[in-house]
């Protein structure tokens, strides 16, 4: 839904906002990554860095395989857009159901397994959300715009989706064949009916200051969640697990902040912001987000969506190696 750029922009925007952007911050975090894991991780030799670097240009390192993947489907969608995309819709479609009848995780960390690769895997799991979200999404929008006329209908919509979604994993069928694709459909209008409620209160204007630095949040959060992780367990304090978890969680949001912040008095600004020397045109300007068509919709809406990268799926896959 938010991946219309990719579509109006001029080739060289296209492949500065889209490949260019996403490589640059895949290469230098994986780099950041890896030597934070050889130093803390007992056992790993910063020796090993170079060739599970090579490696993970292929397949990608834990939590920044989202990245890895994205500039491929917009590319994928830059290419169908014009006059291929139902096809191009039904051919994901296809894939998506080839991998739910993969599946591994559970519910709350969805994700495949059929050539072992990890890129080919997410791909054909997830780009059906990614194509249809830019399909349907004029319809997205007159829901969003609905749902903050009608605040009710949109709570009771809500609640229905979650008597539903329980329902079904409770009994066992949100990962069957072609169910995960109605569940993760109805998951994105979920996240798409909370951003618009949110951006109607007094907390839409942090919903949006997560949603505008979403990309730093995530190339950062894993690295503060680490640490954290790290330090209670050797603390031997002996914490409720739902507390230990929301701790962990709260200061790996936040962490990437102050983390940015010190970088960019430090110097080492281009950890969260591509140089100059990264781009192929002038330095641009944030990139805004179209809101729905509704004035209630504020930004914080499209802010919030920007944090959601996909509807019930698996957005962090920890590997070990």
């Amino acid at each position: 839904m938010l991946a219309a750029s990719a579509v109006t922009l001029n080739r060289r925007s296209f492949i500065d906002a889209k490949i260019l952007h996403f490589a640059y911050f895949y290469l230098l975090w994986l780099l950041i990554a890896l030597a934070v894991r050889a130093a803390l991780k007992p056992g790993e030799s910063f020796a090993e860095l170079p060739l599970d670097y090579v490696k993970a240009l292929v397949e990608p390192f834990g939590m920044l395989w989202f990245i890895h993947i994205l500039p491929a489907m917009y590319l994928i969608l830059r290419l169908s857009a014009a006059r291929w995309l139902w096809p191009a819709v039904a051919v994901s479609m296809a894939l998506h159901f080839w991998a739910s009848l993969n599946l591994t995780g559970n519910g709350g960390a969805m994700g495949a397994h059929m050539t072992g690769s990890t890129f080919a895997d997410s791909m054909a799991l997830y780009l059906v959300y990614f194509m249809l979200g830019y399909a349907l999404r004029h319809h997205i929008h007159n829901w969003a715009g609905f749902a903050a006329r009608k605040p009710r209908f949109a709570i009771l919509a809500l609640a229905a989706w979650f008597i539903m979604h329980a329902t079904a994993m409770t009994a066992g069928i949100a990962q069957k064949p072609f169910v995960t694709l109605f569940f993760g459909l109805a998951g994105a209008m979920a996240i798409v009916t909370i951003a618009v409620l949110i951006a109607q209160t007094f907390a839409g204007s942090f919903a949006t200051l997560f949603g505008r630095n979403s990309l730093a949040i995530y190339l950062a959060f894993g690295i503060p969640m680490v640490i954290a992780r790290e330090a209670l367990q050797r603390s031997g304090f002996d914490i409720d697990p739902g507390l230990r978890a929301l701790a962990i969680t709260s200061f790996a949001l936040v962490a990437p902040f102050a983390m940015r912040i010190i970088a960019r008095q430090a110097g080492f600004g281009f950890m969260f912001r591509r140089p100059q020397w990264a781009r192929l045109g002038p330095a641009r300007t944030q990139m805004t987000i179209p809101a729905a068509d509704t004035p209630p919709v504020k930004t914080a809406t499209a802010a919030l969506l920007m944090t959601g990268n996909g509807a019930r799926g698996r957005f962090i896959r920890q590997k070990s190696g």
